[in-house]
């Protein structure tokens, strides 16, 4: 399961053109931009991402940031994406899931008290109806 990071970001570089200068642009001939970060948590590691349209929150990014991110390693690169809601579920779920089972550790090492037997009530105890104010 992917693990939600905040990460302090030391560096953000965003780029749209390739080393020798050209746009980098998708087989639907639709421009996009690469980011590197480096964050306090990876010390001198890059980690990438690809950017596809102009509005993204990633262009909004800069040093010095708190950010929450997904780390994936992919082959010899790390790489980065933004959580989505579902990301975001699945980590609350398995908090649950560790506090249910703390909870159950809980019970299953404690002696749980008897409870007490159901109070005898003597007939004398009865509300009679004639005793009733309505």
């Amino acid at each position: 399961m992917p693990k939600i990071e905040k990460l302090l970001l030391t560096a953000v570089y965003k780029n749209d053109k390739d080393k020798s200068g050209q746009p980098f642009i998708t087989q639907k001939g639709k421009p996009f931009w690469k980011i590197a970060i480096k964050a306090k948590e990876y010390g001198n590691e890059y980690l990438s991402s690809l950017i596809f349209e102009p509005d993204d929150i990633l262009h909004t990014w800069k040093a010095s940031q708190v950010v929450s991110v997904i780390v994936e390693k992919k082959g010899a690169y790390l790489n980065f994406r933004m959580p989505n809601e579902k990301d975001y579920l699945e980590m609350k779920l398995e908090e649950f899931d560790v506090r249910l089972k703390a909870v159950e550790n809980f019970c299953q090492n404690r002696e749980v008290p008897a409870m007490p037997d159901e109070p005898v009530i003597h007939s004398e105890d009865k509300i009679k109806v004639e005793d009733l104010p309505f």
